[in-house]
């Protein structure tokens, strides 16, 4: 239904005009009935689907490490090299788009988007640095990097090209060179994608109900993948090196399919926040106070949830000229190119102190399981007691770690139910203590941290599982190592679910929110990045002992 505003100077009607509290109302404002928001269990679903796309090709390309590992017998722990080149890309960039995922959109020099060059009067005395910003900015506009849902859209949008790449090439250009360089496309799209996820996840609802089904969604990656894999393998002899290419690229041509559905998904999502913001929009003019639901009391309480930066608002009453382009001072815009940075300082420390401890568990969780998974566990050797899995024991333990990795993040999927609310559950404050970030929460001690540093138990177990000698190791058993490795996947998923939902509640501003998703990001990155070379030096070490 569309709002038809009047505004005749000379003649108004004011059958169709009323006064509310200094505000002037249209009387065919816009209904509910105009739009009618997605469904919750949808959205959840949709954000389920998206943290799945996020890890889908990595999980992808891990699972095949069988195929990877024959098609190249004489290079050592090449599905170490592949992780370790993935998620060192992902760790640097997240950090190239760490300023685009918080940045203040309306402090951007006005030159960068809207002035043209030959008018600009400072252009001639910078030369071609103002140039290149310049040229940079305009490309900043037309991909519109600093909207979340847009990251998504082209993380996924660079799965699917690379993807189809990988599907066209011959077999024999399957190199580990190659497979390096394919390790750093995925680390470079999962960054983007998730980049925007969890801060779109977090900007939808008060409640962290989508940061959890993101999450959810990433595990699930992990346990489909493996599934499909196993699927994919037992379709084909998996005891020639042709089999496994077939079973290999069947996999890969699934992922790539699940990557179309993957840009559908995440254009149902940015379909639905248009709408909604264009139903604000209606209701801002209008200024319609009787509905509770779209109404809006002030510009403050209307930010743009598909942009991610600080402080944004929906401005309708500046005047049509201030989207004139105008000269800006070169001073002007070195002082505000350093409140910029200033604004981005303090947003990041004030939200550090409130969530340094989820922050850190974040980063023990990963670096813990990054250095075990998955190098040292597929080099685990196969069993030869009675109840033997045989060959198959590599595919198997990463199906039981992705199981139990999602079955952890599962637990704290509803709110209703008691792990989720003891997680959430705050400690009553005195008037002369009033606790602040992860001190306010009473069981997070219990239910995180401790276990967090606790999984460093691991190490041992699993270096028995080899040790003393790969013919004889101390843990012999498929199913007692099934069992460790089912306990480490189930911590890991918890920990990292657990650090995802509580610590976006943490804070209370927009900008804070957009901050810590991205420390959270950074945290987990960086884990993953020094975890996966950790496990290099853990595997080599483990290997000089049997």
């Amino acid at each position: 239904m569309q709002t038809r505003h009047i505004f005749d100077t000379k003649k108004r009607d004011d059958s169709n005009l009323k006064q509310h509290d200094g505000a002037t109302m249209i009387e065919n404002s816009p209904s509910k009935s105009s739009y009618t928001k997605l469904p919750d269990l949808l959205l959840r679903f949709l954000f389920v689907i998206l943290g799945m796309g996020t890890l889908f090709a990595y999980n992808a390309f891990i699972s095949c490490t069988d195929y990877y590992n024959s098609l190249h017998p004489l290079v050592k722990n090449i599905s170490g090299q592949m992780v370790t080149y993935q998620l060192s890309s992902m760790f640097v960039m997240t950090l190239c788009l760490l300023p685009f995922s918080t940045i203040n959109i309306s402090n951007v020099p006005d030159y960068m988007y809207h002035q043209d060059y030959a008018t600009h009067p400072t252009i001639t005395t910078r030369g071609s640095t103002r140039r290149w910003t310049i040229v940079f900015g305009r490309i900043l506009e037309l991909l519109d990097i600093y909207s979340p849902a847009r990251r998504v859209l082209y993380g996924f949008i660079f799965t699917f090209l690379f993807l189809c790449v990988y599907i066209l090439l011959p077999p024999s250009y399957i190199t580990s060179k190659t497979l390096n360089v394919f390790s750093i496309f995925v680390g470079i799209a999962d960054a983007t994608s998730q980049s925007g996820l969890y801060i779109l996840a977090a900007s939808y609802s008060d409640k962290p109900v989508f940061t959890a089904s993101a999450t959810l969604g990433g595990a699930l990656s992990g346990l489909i993948v493996s599934l499909l894999r196993l699927a994919t393998r037992g379709l084909n002899d998996a005891n020639t090196l042709e089999g496994l290419q077939r079973g290999a690229d069947l996999l890969m041509r699934l992922a790539f399919g699940f990557s179309t559905v993957l840009i559908g998904a995440i254009l149902i999502i940015m379909r639905d926040i248009q709408r909604r913001n264009d139903v604000k929009e209606q209701y801002m003019h209008v200024g319609d106070m009787s509905s509770g639901e779209y109404s809006i009391a002030s510009r403050s309480a209307t930010p743009q949830i598909e942009r991610g930066g600080l402080s944004l608002e929906m401005v309708h009453d500046a005047p049509l000229e201030s989207n004139v382009p105008s000269l800006v001072s070169s001073d002007d815009d070195e002082a505000r190119n350093i409140s910029n940075i200033t604004t981005l300082y303090h947003a990041y420390r004030d939200t550090l102190r409130l969530v340094w401890k989820p922050a850190l568990s974040a980063f023990l969780n990963f670096f813990i399981t990054l250095s075990l998974f998955p190098g040292v566990l597929v080099d685990i050797p196969i069993s030869k007691a009675r109840f033997s899995i045989g060959n198959w024991l590599p595919i198997v333990l990463i199906t039981v770690f992705n199981l139990s990795d999602c079955l952890g993040r599962y637990i704290l999927s509803f709110e209703s139910k008691r792990p989720f609310q003891m997680l959430m559950t705050r400690q009553l404050a005195t008037s002369n203590d009033q606790k602040q970030g992860y001190m306010s929460l009473k069981y997070y001690r219990y239910l995180v941290w401790f276990p967090t540093w606790t999984r460093g138990i691991f190490f041992p177990l699993f270096a028995i599982c080899i040790l003393p000698s790969e013919d004889q190791p101390v843990f012999d058993s498929d199913v007692l190592r099934c069992l460790i490795v089912f306990l480490f996947g189930l911590s890991n998923g918890f920990i990292q679910c657990a650090n995802f939902t509580v610590a976006p509640t943490l804070v209370e501003s927009e900008e804070m929110k957009n901050a810590v998703s991205l420390l959270l990001l950074l945290a987990i990155y960086c884990g993953l990045s020094f975890g996966a070379y950790f496990g290099l030096l853990v595997e080599k070490i483990i290997r000089s002992m049997t």
